[in-house]
């Protein structure tokens, strides 16, 4: 999914700014009216005229018990700033439930990826009885060009449920201030993991296959949210200059990568038309 997102943005040309690595912490209005966005300790990272959230962390409650924040950073403005439809597209994003997972990563390189590679498949969906008896849900296998290979196993939401203190030591939530992960628990889980993996795929694969995959763990906490998700009509707010967009937008492909690319389509036109520029 990076990847076609850098494939995206690469598209907007030389005039496009990406500012990335960081993770906003508090929203204020700006003097003119559009947005400040500012790290933990109050530091601002950029400025702008109209504010577009693509995900729901800065919006759901999540973030309460994700990073130990007191209220997510959005709502304190939707308190001030008296904007109806604002007050209607935030109760709406507050009330979508998400199913977790925690997806183990492993970057297999060659020769090692040969085994992998030569599987009858590249995505793999576990029923109920699979899932229960191994606490996986899906597997993908992607090729990459230079011969290495990415695999990528999501655990059921009843395991991530179960390790909800679990945060992967490389993830960008791990740096911020007040958040310790417990690598004792992160490896317990990854080793877990790595089992269930090998015991599903046993005909084909086995333990030398993972040497030197150096195995990531990534917890997504909203992984695969639930339904009716935030209306079409409240993703845009005109008077708080907001958008929202991304799976949790109801419509087609609710919950997923289709879903996602079809509510930044939708929004762009209504959102040019807001700032007074002609879709091009």
């Amino acid at each position: 999914m990076d990847q076609l997102c850098r494939g995206m943005l690469e598209l907007g040309g030389a005039d496009l700014q990406l500012n990335g690595g960081c993770l906003v912490r508090h929203l204020e209005r700006s003097a003119a009216g559009g947005w400040d966005l500012l790290d933990h300790q109050q530091q601002r990272l950029g400025v702008a005229d109209w504010l577009v959230l693509n995900g729901t962390l800065l919006a759901h409650p999540r973030c309460q018990a994700l990073l130990g924040w007191s209220e997510p950073p959005l709502q304190p403005l939707v308190r001030q700033l008296g904007d109806g439809l604002l007050e209607q597209a935030a109760a709406a994003i507050a009330s979508i439930e998400c199913s977790p997972r925690c997806a183990l990563m492993l970057l297999i390189q060659p020769p090692l990826a040969e085994a992998w590679r030569r599987l009858p498949f590249r995505l793999l969906s576990f029923d109920t009885a699979a899932q229960a008896r191994w606490g996986l849900s899906r597997l993908s296998i992607q090729p990459l060009e230079d011969g290495r290979c990415v695999v990528v196993a999501h655990s059921t939401a009843e395991v991530a449920t179960l390790h909800a203190d679990v945060i992967g030591s490389r993830s960008s939530v791990a740096r911020l201030p007040g958040v310790t992960p417990s690598l004792q628990r992160e490896q317990e889980l990854i080793e877990a993991l790595s089992a269930a993996l090998l015991a599903v795929l046993k005909p084909w694969i086995t333990s030398p296959a993972l040497e030197g995959a150096e195995p990531q763990l990534m917890r997504w906490g909203a992984a695969f949210p639930e339904g009716p998700g935030l209306p079409s009509r409240l993703t845009l707010c005109p008077q708080s200059r907001i958008g929202f967009c991304g799976d949790f937008i109801s419509g087609p492909g609710f919950g997923r990568i289709e879903g996602a690319l079809r509510s930044g389509e939708g929004l762009a036109p209504r959102l040019l038309a807001a700032m007074g520029a002609a879709p091009g």
